[in-house]
This record gives C-alpha cells, structure tokens and sequence, in this order.
C-alpha cells in the first residue's frame, strides 16, 4: 500500500481518496476507520454532559440496562442502549 499526504495550505478541508484495483476487505476497513474520526458521542459525567470523540473511545459495556462509556482518563455514563 502506498500513502501520499499532499499539504497545501489552500485546501479548504480535508480530502481522501483510495484509489484501488477493488474494494476489498482492508479498503472497507480503512473506510470504516476514517469515518469513525469524525463521529461523536455524548456522554454525562457527574451530571454534565461531555461530547466525546468516538476514536477516544476504549470501550462501552451495558450493565443492568446502564450504558458506560470508557476512555483513558473517565467512565461517562451514556443513554445509548
């Protein structure tokens, strides 16, 4: 796989492009994880609601019908189910 990063300070906003033979398995992988940059999700902790960028996301576990959220510094409560 080659990656080549073109830097121009006129560019606007960020583009991607894959260019591939096919879209396989490791492609829609690469998708998937650079979508996932720019997903949210919003988390309370001690009563305040935090918005949370999902690839700092460690992990989520439901128990007794309580979504938690898992980072590096905190555990936010979630109304995800």
């Amino acid at each position: 796989m080659k990656i080549t990063v073109n830097e121009n300070h006129n560019f606007i906003e960020t583009e991607v492009i894959i260019n591939c033979q096919k879209a396989d398995e490791q492609v829609l992988r690469i998708c998937t994880s650079l979508q996932m940059l720019d997903k949210k999700v919003v988390g309370s902790h001690r009563g305040q609601a935090h918005i949370l960028n999902a690839s700092d996301i460690l992990y989520a576990e439901t128990v007794d019908r309580k979504t938690f959220i898992y980072t590096q510094e905190q555990v936010y409560d979630s109304s995800m189910s």
